[in-house]
């Protein structure tokens, strides 16, 4: 947690976390997972490379990432949408014939809204429908953005897979794949595992994200963990991103 000295008083001016000390389990990925900086290799280069980002524009994404904390809040909800769909009916007069017939229904469908706070993203919201792809066109040429949410757990939500196209520096259109997984690890005293009597865990978000330039054929793949934490408080929309917003989506 920051926190800024004023005179005799001190001001918390990042957010209020989960205290580290404090045994955390949760049994989806719905709410705040902070990035710990303490544990792989959490940085972005290799993904912000792939996209042919400028070498300056990446040493300020690393600074900008250890200056301030990572944070993805994923909310899971039901979201209905009218969607046309036909039966056949046969007709009064019994000779056979079939009228078709179109009716609105209302299905039930789960939606899954991501809100991604960096250095890079200033609480930006990501909200998809599971396994209903949605498409945005980018200007000047119309040309379509991806996404599509499934998941392997849909009753447990410990699983969450986005596979998306993303505009690079270049103009092409990169793919990228970013899977979240919950895990349960157990805690450990003095560096040993506790034992099966009074065994706990605590629960860690681990993302995967692949990204593929067709351009260069280039790949890599960038492997961060996540701990839970409280829920931050919103940032004001006058922060500006350190990079475009065309590779600005994780």
């Amino acid at each position: 947690m920051m926190i800024k000295q004023e005179g005799n008083a001190m001001m918390d001016i990042s957010y209020t976390a989960a205290s580290e000390s404090t045994t955390i389990t949760r049994d989806s990925l719905s709410g705040s997972w902070i990035l710990d900086k303490n544990r792989g290799n959490w940085s972005m280069r290799g993904y912000l490379e792939t996209l042919n980002v400028p070498e300056l524009a990446i040493q300020a994404n690393e600074k900008g990432e250890t200056e301030l904390d990572t944070i993805h809040t994923i909310k899971f909800s039901p979201s209905c949408s009218s969607s046309s769909s036909s039966s056949v009916i046969k007709s009064e007069e019994g000779d056979g014939t079939c009228d078709q017939k179109f009716k609105e229904v209302e299905q039930q469908q789960e939606k899954v809204t991501i809100i991604k706070r960096s250095r890079v993203n200033n609480d930006l919201v990501v909200e998809l429908i599971l396994g209903e792809e949605k498409v945005d066109y980018l200007k000047p040429d119309d040309r379509p953005k991806k996404q599509l949410a499934t998941t392997d757990d849909a009753v447990g939500k410990t699983h969450l897979k986005i596979v998306s196209s993303l505009l690079t520096v270049n103009g092409t259109m990169a793919n990228v794949t970013d899977t979240k997984t919950l895990v349960q690890e157990a805690t450990k005293s003095d560096g040993k595992e506790s034992s099966s009597a009074s065994s706990s865990s605590s629960s860690m978000m681990i993302q995967e994200l692949t990204i593929l330039n067709p351009e260069t054929n280039k790949t890599h793949i960038t492997t961060r963990y996540f701990k839970p934490c409280d829920d931050p408080t919103p940032l004001s929309s006058a922060s500006s991103p350190l990079l475009p917003e065309t590779v600005t989506s994780k």
